[in-house]
């Protein structure tokens, strides 16, 4: 596997997880073109998504830039906001550069991480009490 994200394989994962207010998609890694082209595969309709949460987000290329945009254009159709959270610095500097923050709204505050992260945080802990 390539590293940066420019392989065949996908070097980076996504999730999505279902909350009161609808479907969010959790990115994770390097989110490059066999990434996207996983995540359609395996059903994910960037038109339901309420947010996409891009914390642990490494790299992202311009197929799954060109995803979000379908998204936010989607989403300002129907009248609601496109929610990006936990952007990093550098995530929030290629919207900049790329002209594209105004499709977003952007949240810094955790909202909810993905089940998996809170399951492997409980087994950590479990982990650290069971050396004690």
């Amino acid at each position: 596997m390539a590293v940066g994200g420019h392989g065949d394989e996908p070097s980076g994962s996504f999730e999505v997880v279902r909350e009161h207010g609808g479907p969010v998609l959790h990115l994770s890694g390097d989110i490059d073109a066999p990434l996207v082209q996983r995540m359609e595969s395996a059903g994910v309709d960037e038109r339901d998504l309420v947010a996409v949460h891009v914390g642990s987000l490494a790299y992202i290329d311009s197929m799954a830039l060109s995803m979000l945009v379908r998204w936010a254009q989607h989403a300002d159709r129907e009248g609601r906001p496109a929610v990006i959270r936990q952007p990093t610095s550098r995530f929030r500097q290629v919207l900049e550069l790329t002209g594209l923050s105004p499709l977003f709204v952007l949240e810094s505050s955790p909202v909810n991480p993905p089940p998996s992260a809170a399951r492997d945080r409980g087994a950590d802990l479990r982990d650290r009490g069971a050396r004690s």
